[in-house]
């Protein structure tokens, strides 16, 4: 009963988080293509002012690079992913890639939510 209990938890748990995920890629989505360009570039001077620093300085002066380095490469790399995904699949440009992901995902909790007999056994 605990381990169901638990388990329970644990999916709630994911599915907010997942949630906010979904809303995170919707807000990505809807930059367009100069915008990702210009978040690239930004990327790569970013990455270098933060090599360039001396090693402390990296550590404790970083924390606002870093976070801001980090929502870049979400941005980027989520942008090189939909459009080597629509690149392959030969999908055409305005195809809802976030549509798409989140019905995977609902793929995946579907299997995540049930649980299995031998489970509720234990």
């Amino acid at each position: 009963f605990l381990v169901a209990i638990v388990h329970a938890i644990v999916v709630v748990t994911l599915v907010f988080l997942s949630m906010r995920i979904s809303k995170r890629w919707e807000r990505i989505e809807a930059h367009d293509f100069r915008h990702w360009r210009e978040a690239k570039e930004e990327k790569f001077a970013l990455s270098a002012r933060i090599a360039s620093r001396p090693c402390l300085l990296r550590v404790f002066c970083g924390a606002a690079d870093a976070l801001q380095y980090s929502l870049l490469l979400e941005l980027v790399r989520f942008h090189e992913l939909k459009w080597r995904f629509l690149r392959n699949n030969h999908l055409p440009p305005h195809f809802h890639f976030t549509a798409y992901l989140r019905k995977a995902k609902q793929h995946i909790f579907r299997d995540l939510g049930s649980l299995p007999v031998g489970l509720w056994a234990a």
